[in-house]
C-alpha cells in the first residue's frame, strides 16, 4: 500500500530548472554551461557504465564523479555522497 501525501513526515523541496536542453551534441554544452556561471567543481552522480563516459562533458575544474549507484539515488545514497571528501561546499565551487 502506498502511503498517502500528507502521510510523509518530511517536507520536499522540489526546484526546478529554468531551462532544460537535450537532444544530440547538447552534452557538451554542459562544461560551458557551468564555466559561464563560475562552477568549478562540479559533482556528476551517476552509475558505474556512465561515469566513464564524462569526458563528452568537458566540465571545468575539478569534477567529483561519484558513479557507483546501482540506479535512482536513495536517501542512503545522498548521506553518503555528502559525507565523500571534497563534496562539503554546498555549491561546490
Amino acid at each position: 500500500m502506498i502511503a498517502p501525501l500528507n502521510a510523509l513526515g518530511t517536507p520536499i523541496d522540489f526546484v526546478q530548472p529554468s531551462r532544460l536542453i537535450f537532444g544530440r551534441g547538447t552534452a557538451g554544452e554542459v562544461g560551458r554551461w557551468l564555466g559561464q556561471r563560475g562552477i568549478r567543481r562540479p559533482m556528476v552522480v551517476t552509475d558505474t557504465f556512465n561515469a566513464g563516459r564524462i569526458g563528452c562533458l568537458a566540465l571545468p575544474g575539478e569534477p567529483i564523479v561519484w558513479g557507483e549507484l546501482a540506479g535512482e539515488p536513495t536517501t542512503d545514497d545522498k548521506q553518503e555522497g555528502s559525507d565523500r571528501p571534497g563534496t562539503h561546499h554546498s555549491r561546490y565551487r
